[in-house]
């Protein structure tokens, strides 16, 4: 700390031109990539694509399947039917619970971000007006 007081110029320099630039640029843009990466990383986790492309399908694909009967059943046919619509209700029931909590999660991560990224840029201003405050009471 001392070479700051033999250097002045040094000193001017990290004042006003590396530590402004690293408290306003360098450390903002890393807070921001770090959010991209959460983002992108709950995005894998939760795919959102492969949700809404299968949103109708059955639930684990389970359908029934034909037994070999010869001819044509009526109370087969409409158990069938409604074997199939139910596992496809299931399915769209699981997907779209997963899909919301995927949203919720992607909405909590983007609030935390923006406080995080607030919080940054107000604490210089926080202590300038808790030092103006202490000044003003004593």
């Amino acid at each position: 700390m001392l070479f700051l007081l033999k250097h002045p110029l040094r000193t001017a320099y990290i004042l006003f031109l590396s530590f402004p630039w690293w408290y306003i640029w360098k450390v903002p843009k890393a807070i921001v990539l770090k959010y991209f990466s959460y983002a992108h990383a709950f995005g894998e986790i939760i795919s959102f694509s492969f949700l809404l492309r299968t949103l109708f399908r059955p639930w684990k694909n389970i359908t029934d399947t034909p037994s070999g009967q010869k001819g044509f059943s009526l109370e087969r046919f409409v158990e069938k039917i409604v074997f199939n619509s139910v596992t496809r209700v299931i399915g769209f029931l699981f997907r779209s619970i997963l899909i919301l909590i995927g949203v919720v999660i992607q909405l909590l991560c983007l609030a935390l971000f923006l406080l995080f990224l607030a919080l940054w840029y107000g604490y210089p201003v926080a202590v300038f007006f808790g030092v103006q405050f202490l000044l003003a009471v004593s």
